[in-house]
């Protein structure tokens, strides 16, 4: 983000592996909880060959169509008894979506990391094959070059004898 003189104030994590602990995550939406948009800036696997920064709005915040329609159904009285309380419940689903949003973008930012890595060791194997072909080659080279001069030796021996 600093790269691309992102404006807004931000805060990086860090974890202590690629794939952040159960404890860890839970630690991070309760964290994000109280902040009505969250940005994640992650690497996102299109092709084995193709990973792209990506920015995920997790909040999926609203447009202003979406929040004219909720204001509408707002302004409506229903009534009803429902056990345990609306707010309870909405803020343990919000806490599993964003669990769950994390949870996927941290696989597929690994995803694109393991991708990486196997374009990575192609590369090198092809690299290894190649550089295995050149030696055989040499290798080639020099026994027939030894194969030549045993040969001239041997003819050189039987000249100086007749």
């Amino acid at each position: 983000l600093k790269s691309q003189h992102y404006s807004q104030s931000y805060s990086a994590l860090t974890f202590k592996t690629d794939m952040p602990s159960h404890i860890e995550m839970m630690e991070l939406v309760k964290l994000i909880k109280n902040y009505g948009r969250v940005l994640v800036v992650y690497s996102e696997f299109k092709t084995i060959l193709n990973q792209v920064a990506t920015i995920k709005d997790l909040t999926q915040t609203q447009t202003q169509t979406e929040a004219l329609a909720t204001d509408q159904l707002k302004r409506k009285d229903y009534t009803f008894i429902l056990e345990p309380e609306i707010h309870k419940m909405i803020e343990f689903f919000d806490s599993q979506i964003k669990n769950v949003l994390l949870s996927a973008t941290f696989l597929e930012t690994e995803l694109a990391r393991v991708a990486s890595r196997l374009v990575t060791m192609d590369q090198a194997q092809s690299s290894a094959k190649d550089l295995l072909k050149k030696q055989n080659q040499q290798l080639i080279f020099a026994k027939r070059a030894l194969f030549n001069k045993k040969t001239l030796e041997t003819w050189a021996a039987l000249r100086s004898q007749i």
